[in-house]
């Protein structure tokens, strides 16, 4: 960093040195007819950050350019080794660090490297550089001495994701029969659960976290392995895991399938279960808009209908506007106009938007310590930069934020996929005619609420 610039390094895969066996998942997005381009999507936000710093935030000093005179200089690094792949992912940490970068940014699902972040931030840490990744992880993990200050996750902690979670199924799913899938087997059923979330160390530790609060309150987890299933990272295998793993789950009577998951590995198992004539309940943690929405429409219209997700309330009123109304839209139509963007731009806008926020309010004197200084004692609501929400999460961490610190993306609302459903921001972006939206879905429950709502849907405080 100097007095007129903050280096940045912005990482993904796209070429150089792969673990075998990982989740390099652009070859498959491509199949699906996914567009990426990180470069024009750094390209656009860093030109934009770097020109409206000031009509975003007001406490900025007039007269000086940037963030207190201080330009983002991005470096980009295109081989951090893909998902999960150690060695390469601490080397391309350890060569960020040595390149004198301020701050890293990545971890993109569409760019093939989501879950790097696991490894890098842990690395870069130790360096003393901030990161910032779409990682939603436990909040041990952002809250220990090994990471702290200089990691943060720009989405939801695991945590959050498993409270709302547990709290669909205890209210609104135990005690009560499978809905009408169109499957004999299925259909009227007692609910029988299965657990699925990717192999690693924090998504396993979510998992177990999930089937204990469920389990506490009388769901009836499958026996035997289909009960968690934890499945690898690795697209070589990926169509053989989901046939083991859906005989496993056919075989203990599975009704209803809670996926800790992105959008892809949901995609996976919902096609293998339909290619059988399959068709379980589906209860999954996102749904993509801001993931990886043509793996969504991807998905066969005889399971999509079962599939219930409890989504960011954001992506879903997004999902309602036009392209250039949405908050990311806003930027990319102002420098690009009505070109077509990459399915990625929306991925680093939300990672890149915390980032801003954060040296905003961390003042002239920047430093791992002010960011984080100004994160915990900062404001709430903070700049809202086009968010709807009456709570931004640009520096919404600390105790004065409604629901603690450590993540700030915590307005979820229940969707159910309708494929005759449309949107103006479907149109825009798959164009004219496209059909297949997600819609609000309010299930009958036991209580009077599921204990959150829209815009209160505040999850366990991590104070």
């Amino acid at each position: 960093m100097s007095c007129n610039a903050i280096q940045v390094a912005f990482h993904w895969y796209d070429q150089g040195p792969e673990c075998p066996g990982d989740q390099n998942l652009g070859p498959f997005l491509k199949t699906l007819g996914v567009h990426t381009d990180p470069e024009a999507s750094i390209g656009v936000l860093v030109q934009y950050f770097n020109a409206h710093s000031h009509d975003i935030f007001s406490q900025l000093p007039s007269g000086q350019p940037g963030f207190y005179g201080r330009q983002i200089a991005p470096h980009l690094y295109k081989s951090d080794g893909g998902p999960f792949c150690g060695n390469v992912n601490k080397q391309a940490a350890v060569q960020m660090a040595t390149d004198g970068n301020f701050a890293a940014i990545g971890g993109c699902i569409t760019c093939g490297s989501e879950g790097s972040g696991d490894v890098i931030q842990s690395v870069l840490a130790q360096y003393h550089v901030n990161s910032y990744e779409p990682t939603w992880n436990t909040n041990a993990y952002y809250a220990n001495r090994n990471t702290a200050p200089y990691a943060w996750g720009a989405l939801t902690s695991g945590d959050t994701i498993v409270q709302h979670l547990s709290s669909v199924i205890c209210n609104a799913y135990v005690g009560r029969p499978a809905s009408d899938t169109g499957d004999g087997t299925v259909t009227g059923k007692s609910r029988v659960f299965s657990i699925a979330n990717i192999d690693e160390p924090e998504e396993n530790t979510l998992g177990d976290r999930l089937i204990g609060n469920i389990r506490g309150c009388g769901a009836t987890i499958a026996s035997g392995p289909a009960g968690h299933v934890e499945y690898a990272k690795d697209t070589s295998t990926a169509s053989q895991q989901a046939a083991n793993i859906e005989y496993q789950q056919r075989s203990a009577g599975v009704t209803t399938i809670v996926c800790v998951c992105d959008a892809i590995a949901a995609l996976v198992g919902n096609t293998q279960d339909a290619s059988t004539h399959w068709y379980p309940e589906y209860l999954v943690s996102d749904f993509g808009f801001l993931d990886s929405p043509t793996a969504v429409y991807s998905q066969p219209p005889a399971a999509s209908k079962n599939v219930v997700a409890v989504a960011e309330t954001n992506e879903y009123d997004e999902s309602t506007q036009p392209f250039c109304a949405t908050p990311y839209g806003k930027i990319w139509c102002a420098v690009k106009g009505k070109a077509q963007p990459p399915e990625d731009f929306a991925l680093w806008w939300v990672v890149f938007r915390v980032f801003i926020g954060q040296i905003a309010g961390a003042g002239a004197n920047l430093s791992p310590q002010t960011i984080y200084d100004a994160s915990v004692n900062g404001c709430a609501p903070c700049a809202p930069a086009g968010d709807s929400r009456p709570y931004d999460p640009q520096i919404g961490f600390g105790p004065k934020y409604p629901d603690g610190q450590y993540s700030a993306w915590k307005d979820y609302t229940l969707v159910r996929w309708d494929p005759n459903a449309t949107s103006p921001w479907l149109q825009d972006i798959q164009g004219s005619g496209a059909h297949g939206a997600f819609v609000p879905y309010n299930p009958a429950t036991k209580s009077a609420s599921l204990g959150w709502s829209r815009w209160r849907s505040w999850g366990v405080r991590t104070k």
